[in-house]
C-alpha cells in the first residue's frame, strides 16, 4: 500500500464504461513501515506538514511516528528524524490548545523525548554514517538526512520552547495548589537536561549553543540559597532515591553561578550578557555580598546602559538592585540600602518595575489589548516574587533613620534641609 494512492471505481454506463477517480485514501498507519520507501514518504510529509502548517494533526502524527519508531528501532538515522519530529507535534500540540502551554503529562512526555534524543546522538555520527544496507541507498540518495549542523541548533530550540512551556504553566496555576508543587519538582528535570545537552553540545564544539543553553540553566538557579541545598539534603538524607531526583549542585552555587556566567558572557550577544550579570547580582545579594554586588554592577556598568534594552532585562535589572539595596539592609548599612532602593520604591508602578502585577496608578491609564498581553507575558511566577510589604517597609525605615536625625539636626534652621519628600509627607 501506497499513501495518497487512489483506487479506480468502474461505472457500467450505456455500453460503455466509465471509470471515476475515487477518493478512498490510505490512511498513514495501516501502511507497512518495514518497508524504508513508506517512512521516508510519510516522514518527508510530516516535515512539510509541520512548516506549512496546513492539514497538520499532531495526535495523528505522534501515532504514525510511534509506529515507526517501533518498526524502525534498530536503524538510529531514522529514530533520530522520528524523535525530532515527535518533539515537534508535541509543540504544536500545545499551539492548538486553549490554554497555550503543556499540561505535566506532555511537558514530562517531551522531556522523556528530548532526553532520548540526546542520547542517541552521543553514540552517533550522522555526518559519517552510511546507510545499513546497500538496498536503501538509492531510497537514501532522495531523502534529506538532518544534517549534524541542523540538528545541533534544533536542540537549542526544543530546551528554550520546553522551559517557556514551564514557565508560563507557573504563571497560570495557583501558588498553593498541588499542580504548582509538582511544577515545581519538574524543574529539576529541565536543570538535568540542561546539563546532559551542554555536556554533548560541548563535545561537539558548540560554544555558542551550549551557552544559551547555560542561560536557560541559570534562570532556574540564580534565585536559590545555599541553605535551601542544606536543607533538602538533611530533610531527604535517608531517601536517596528522592534526593537523586533533586537537582543540587555538587559544589558551592557561587562557583556553578560564575562559570555560567563567564561561559555567557565569552559566547553569548550583549542582551544575554546583561541579562547573566543581572543574575549574578541576584544571586549575590541573596547571599549577603553587598560589596561583590555592587563592585560587579560597577564594572559592568550596567546604570548607563539599562535604559536602552530590552525591558525584560530592565525586570531583571530591579530585582537586582532591590537585593542589593535588602542585603545592604541586613547587614546594618541603612543609608547605603536607603540610597540603592529610593529610585525604585518612590516609582508609582513598582510592581510593573519588578513583573509582579500591575499598580493602581497604571489601571487608570488606556493601555491597547496589545501591550496589555506582552505586560501578562513578562510576569514573574508567584515563587519568584520578592515581598512587596518587606521592601516597603525596609525603604521606610531607613528613610526615617536618615530624616529623624536631620529633623533634629535642622530644628532651628531658616532652610530646612529635606532627604526624602516620599517620607514627610507620611
Amino acid at each position: 500500500k501506497e499513501t495518497g494512492k487512489a483506487k479506480p471505481k468502474v461505472v457500467r454506463g450505456e455500453g460503455e464504461e466509465q471509470v471515476e477517480q475515487a477518493v478512498e485514501l490510505v490512511d498513514d498507519k495501516d501502511l507497512d513501515f518495514t518497508k524504508m520507501e513508506n517512512v521516508y514518504n510519510i516522514i518527508n510529509k510530516y516535515r512539510q506538514q509541520q512548516i506549512s502548517r496546513r492539514s497538520l494533526s499532531p495526535a495523528q502524527q505522534m501515532e504514525v511516528l510511534t509506529i515507526i519508531e517501533k518498526a524502525q528501532s534498530e536503524k538510529p538515522l531514522i529514530k533520530i528524524e522520528v524523535l525530532m519530529l515527535q518533539i515537534s507535534a508535541l509543540f504544536s500540540s500545545a499551539k492548538l490548545s486553549g490554554g497555550d502551554y503543556f499540561e505535566r503529562e506532555m511537558w514530562l512526555e517531551t522531556n522523556r523525548i528530548l532526553g532520548s534524543l540526546v542520547d542517541l546522538l552521543s553514540v552517533q555520527d550522522k555526518e559519517t554514517r552510511q546507510p545499513e544496507t546497500q538496498e536503501d541507498e538509492e531510497l537514501a540518495e532522495k531523502f534529506k538526512f538532518s544534517k549534524l549542523t541542523q540538528i545541533l541548533p534544533t536542540l537549542v530550540t526544543f530546551i528554550e520552547k520546553l522551559d517557556q512551556q514551564l514557565f508560563k504553566a507557573l504563571q497560570v496555576l495557583s501558588q498553593g495548589s498541588l499542580q504548582y508543587m509538582h511544577r515545581l519538582r519538574d524543574e529539576c528535570l529541565l536543570i538535568k537536561q540542561c546539563q546532559k545537552i551542554m555536556n554533548y553540545l560541548q563535545r561537539a564544539g558548540e560554544h555558542e549553543n551550549r551557552a544559551r543553553v547555560g542561560l536557560i540553566m541559570l534562570e532556574h538557579i540564580y534565585y536559590k540559597n545555599d541553605s535551601l541545598y542544606e536543607r533538602t539534603k538533611k530533610s531527604l538524607e535517608n531517601k536517596p532515591a528522592l534526593l537523586e531526583q533533586i537537582y543540587i549542585p555538587e559544589e558551592a552555587s557561587e562557583k556553578v553561578i560564575q562559570s555560567l556566567v563567564d561561559m555567557i558572557l565569552q559566547n553569548c550577544q550583549q542582551k544575554f550578557r546583561i541579562k547573566a550579570i543581572c543574575m549574578q547580582l541576584y544571586h549575590l545579594a541573596i547571599h549577603n555580598k553587598f560589596f561583590e554586588a555592587k563592585d560587579l554592577a560597577l564594572k559592568a556598568k550596567l546604570a548607563l546602559i539599562i535604559q536602552k534594552q530590552k525591558i525584560i532585562n530592565q525586570i531583571y535589572y530591579n530585582r537586582a538592585i532591590v537585593q542589593i539595596g535588602l542585603a545592604a539592609f541586613r547587614l546594618g548599612m541603612f543609608e547605603e540600602s536607603n540610597n540603592v532602593l529610593i529610585s525604585i520604591c518612590q516609582s508609582p508602578n513598582l510592581k510593573e518595575s519588578l513583573a509582579q502585577g500591575v499598580s493602581n496608578y497604571l489601571r487608570q491609564q488606556d493601555k491597547t489589548l496589545e501591550e496589555e498581553v506582552e505586560e501578562k507575558k513578562r510576569f514573574m511566577p508567584p515563587h519568584l516574587h520578592i515581598s512587596i510589604e518587606t521592601l516597603d517597609c525596609v525603604y521606610l525605615i531607613t528613610s526615617m533613620l536618615q530624616e529623624i536625625p536631620n529633623l533634629a539636626l535642622n530644628k532651628f534652621s531658616v532652610q530646612k534641609k529635606v532627604l526624602n519628600k516620599n517620607f514627610r509627607k507620611l
